[in-house]
């Protein structure tokens, strides 16, 4: 099935939890492209608004929202749904923390959109009941992520682009 063409509700549906607006669009825009609904929040308040209006398949949990620390949030979900830690805080002891809270992946900040992709994948494929699918539907993994353009590039994002073999 090519997610890509799928109506929305039979796309896997992501929470963004991000507190950085840019950064959020930036995600959004990208994931969405990628045949992935996004729904974002700023802030935990917002974030179980969000929830009510459909629960969603991962979590990509920034630990510095305002209203609220990340891992107390993660620990709390962790165990309904994967979560993927997209941070700032790249000290291993934060990384160790959220890990061992039942974080499924931790990204730091900076970070390649491709690889967030991939391991989004992983996660969703993991998921308990989850019929594999790739959510770049029939497009090789190489063509379909290798599609981020220059202008979707950030200072938050490394993006090195397509490799180059001789």
């Amino acid at each position: 099935m090519n997610l890509q063409d799928a109506s929305p509700e039979k796309r896997p549906h992501l929470l963004l939890v991000e507190d950085n607006r840019q950064v959020a669009a930036i995600l959004t825009r990208y994931l969405e492209d990628h045949g992935l609904r996004c729904t974002s929040s700023s802030t935990v308040a917002a974030r179980t608004k969000v929830t009510v209006q459909g629960a969603p398949d991962l979590v990509l949990l920034d630990l510095g929202i305002p209203d609220r620390d990340g891992l107390a949030l993660m620990e709390q979900i962790s165990h309904k749904l994967p979560v993927i830690i997209v941070s700032g805080r790249g000290e291993s002891v934060d990384r160790l923390a959220a890990l061992a809270l039942g974080a499924d992946d931790y990204m730091d900040k900076p970070f390649e959109l491709r690889e967030l992709l991939a391991r989004i994948q992983v996660a969703l494929r993991r998921r308990p009941g989850s019929a594999p699918s790739r959510v770049c539907g029939s497009t090789p993994a190489s063509e379909c992520l290798d599609s981020v353009s220059g202008d979707e590039r950030s200072s938050v994002f490394r993006d090195k682009g397509p490799s180059r073999e001789a």
